[in-house]
């Protein structure tokens, strides 16, 4: 995650793809080396590990959908996933999402205050603290 927050991506998928080597059924691993094989340009080897994850129901499954889609941009599907993910209590996950690189996406989406509200942020952290909270 460091290495695509700071935009060197195919350091990022080498390292992606390194985790998932040794981790291969992880969510994380698995949403994580997707999401950077799709915007690299590997959009079918990506659809392939993203299959992995059925229909989205099994413990864990969020957390992997919610990187994959926030890689890609797609905040309003990551926020989907997000909320399946806080449903299965899944709170370190939810957590590490917030406060790592990839939350910064996340708020800095339009759907971040829906978002939040779903979540429970009080307003006043989201208007004291902003993104990064």
């Amino acid at each position: 995650m460091a290495y695509w927050s700071r935009g060197m991506n195919s350091d990022a998928l080498v390292w992606a793809e390194r985790r998932h080597s040794l981790t291969p059924e992880d969510p994380l691993s698995i949403g994580l080396f997707a999401g950077l094989l799709a915007v690299s340009g590997s959009g079918s080897l990506a659809k392939k590990l993203v299959e992995q994850f059925g229909d989205g129901q099994s413990y864990g499954a969020p957390y992997g959908l919610a990187v994959f889609h926030t890689l890609l941009g797609e905040i309003d599907e990551a926020a989907r996933w997000l909320e399946r993910l806080m449903q299965q209590r899944y709170v370190a996950a939810v957590f590490y999402m917030l406060h790592g690189p990839l939350g910064k996406r996340l708020q800095s989406s339009p759907s971040w205050p829906a978002l939040a509200k779903t979540l429970n942020i009080p307003e006043t952290i989201l208007s004291t603290h902003g993104p990064g909270i």
